[in-house]
């Protein structure tokens, strides 16, 4: 399984957000620069705005963005060697903070980053009934931005999501419902893609699996 949520980079950049409970995962517009609960955590497996593509020519300002809870749980079993009943999910938040413009020349200029906090409760049992302190050097020592495991029998862990950033221009392409992003001397940076009137979502993918999902405005 591609590790997309915890462990490398999934592609997306946002713009900030304060706390919001909203019951839609991709919420209102919120003031930038404090990071923003999503809720419900799992993205609908079925988004309206899949496959609908549009035209991107203009300037965006990204709005809100979440990741998928069932991601980050089956990264977090992967890590620890299998399945783990009673691992879960507790909180996402997010940070973000860019702007998008797309020329009709297909090219672009892009600023934008994103990082955020996945906190995640995860029984001893699934490692051994190691103290928390093990846990948390284990999972540094497996790649993730883990700062803090605390617990007894369950160990309470924030681990934050590898920072993504675009900052520069060059070419974009679009195919079907791609768009693929080649900032100069940057990596490529690909997601699915809609617009529809002054929103475009883009969506980040493993297969059929639905990873992440940011919301820009125009």
């Amino acid at each position: 399984m591609a590790l997309l949520v915890l462990t490398s980079a999934c592609g997306e950049t946002e713009r900030g957000a304060t706390e919001n409970v909203s019951d839609d995962p991709f919420g209102p517009y919120v003031p930038p620069e404090k990071p923003v609960e999503c809720r419900p955590f799992e993205l609908p497996p079925d988004l309206p705005y899949l496959n609908c593509e549009g035209d991107p020519v203009g300037s965006w300002t990204i709005t809100y963005g979440c990741a998928s809870a069932d991601v980050a749980a089956a990264e977090l079993m992967t890590i620890i060697g299998g399945p783990c009943p009673g691992l879960r999910i507790d909180r996402i938040t997010s940070q973000q903070l860019g702007f998008f413009t797309f020329n009709a020349d297909l090219t672009f200029t892009a600023t934008a980053s994103i990082t955020g906090t996945i906190t995640a409760t995860i029984p001893t049992s699934c490692f051994d009934n190691m103290p928390c302190a093990a846990l948390e050097t284990f999972l540094g020592m497996e790649g993730l931005l883990v700062h803090e495991c605390t617990g007894t029998s369950s160990c309470t862990c924030a681990i934050d999501r590898v920072p993504q950033i675009i900052d520069g221009a060059g070419p974009y392409t679009i195919t079907g419902d791609l768009l693929t992003l080649q900032p100069a001397g940057a990596p490529i940076f690909s997601k699915n893609y809609c617009v529809n009137g002054s929103t475009m979502h883009l969506t980040g993918t493993s297969g059929p699996t639905i990873v992440d999902d940011v919301k820009l405005v125009r």
